[in-house]
């Protein structure tokens, strides 16, 4: 009994690790996503900003 409950645990534990990784990873590349995006709209909004100014001279 002992030598099956700690195979358990072990699994368990391997299992809580594996999945604390994939949520970590996925909060991660979510957010890479986010900023991505945050700062491709930045850009595109200084580009059209800079259009301007040229534009208006």
């Amino acid at each position: 009994m002992d030598i099956i409950s700690t195979l358990v645990n072990a699994i368990m534990g391997f299992v809580n690790a594996v999945i604390n990784t994939i949520l970590i990873i996925g909060v991660a590349l979510i957010w890479g996503i986010i900023a991505a995006i945050v700062i491709g709209v930045i850009i595109f909004l200084i580009l059209k900003a800079r259009e301007r100014v040229k534009r208006e001279r």
